[in-house]
């Protein structure tokens, strides 16, 4: 369902997928800074829409979470296989071999022609502390964002 930006989101909003925020009325102050270049890329990609996302937040214990990095993508079902297909690239490339590596990929109905793609980034296996891994995290889903609509202007901010 390749259209413009927001066509699809009109129609995804018309098949009756709920968005906090509409995708394209955020502003800067409504995402963590460090994933803001990734949300306006995916947004602009005319097949996917950010709904939830998080850069990763650590607990008062450097070796915790308070929160891990997440993000949500709601895309059109005919568009499940390429999403699916996008998703597991991104977490074989940030998988780099450590034992315990974890991720967590979930996808739930948003409406009954839309798909909402959740992927979290946990641990990275290490013994690294969770800012470490939060920065893997951040890397992973601007990997995500870059396939999902490829630019030249995607920072990652750390």
């Amino acid at each position: 369902m390749n259209t413009p930006p927001t066509n699809g989101l009109i129609q995804a909003l018309y098949d009756g997928v709920d968005f906090d925020i509409l995708p394209t009325q955020l502003e800067r102050a409504d995402v963590d800074l460090e994933l803001w270049s990734a949300i306006l890329q995916i947004n602009q990609s005319g097949w996917a829409w950010t709904r939830f996302c998080c850069a990763g937040h650590v607990a008062p214990d450097p070796y915790e979470w308070e929160s891990t990095p997440y993000i949500q993508i709601i895309v059109h079902r005919d568009d499940l296989p390429r999403m699916m297909e996008l998703s597991q690239q991104c977490v074989d490339r940030a998988h780099t071999g450590q034992k315990g590596f974890e991720v967590i990929i979930i996808w739930t109905p948003a409406s009954p022609n839309w798909w909402a793609m959740t992927l979290h980034y946990l641990d990275s296996g290490t013994q690294a502390p969770k800012d470490e891994d939060a920065e893997r995290g951040r890397t992973m889903l601007f990997d995500l964002a870059e396939n999902i609509n490829p630019s030249r202007h995607l920072r990652l901010i750390t």
